[in-house]
């Protein structure tokens, strides 16, 4: 069991070593220029969700880390709950910019997705984020384990 923890928190590492300065510099690129269409409207918000997640990557190797240890269970949910906001955030624009790049290539003489149209969905996926993690806290899955003994 100790090979997978390690190698779960080396993979975690590495996401976090390459993806917080690869989305900082997409974030940076794409919000200095004006957004000409609306998959430049995406691709920022989708960088902003998977920075998000990248920089709540050292809580999630430190509960993985410390899972015996762990004795503050807001802490621990919280951390939980917040990391499935920006995965299941960053899930939706993927699927947003699936329709986006459809709609150009199977229709391209109409214009159905705009930039004002693409931030009304990323609201959208904003929103379908929370309310899908709203729905996981009343599912019967049970998603971590928590003993509060301490001593």
């Amino acid at each position: 069991m100790e090979i997978f923890l390690a190698l779960g928190i080396a993979f975690r590492a590495l996401i976090m070593t390459v993806g917080i300065p690869g989305n900082i510099l997409i974030v940076l690129v794409y919000a200095r220029k004006r957004p000409k269409s609306s998959t430049d409207v995406y691709i920022l918000a989708l960088g902003v969700a998977d920075l998000y997640v990248c920089l709540l990557m050292p809580l999630k190797i430190y509960s993985s880390y410390n899972q015996e240890n762990y004795t503050n269970a807001d802490l621990c949910k919280l951390t939980h709950y917040c990391s499935l906001i920006g995965t299941f955030l960053s899930m939706f624009l993927t699927i947003c910019i699936t329709v986006d790049r459809y709609f150009a290539v199977c229709r391209p003489l109409k214009r159905f997705v705009t930039p004002s149209r693409a931030r009304i969905t990323i609201t959208g996926s904003n929103l379908k984020s929370l309310a899908w993690l709203g729905n996981q806290r009343k599912s019967s899955v049970i998603l971590m384990h928590l003993d509060n003994q301490v001593g």
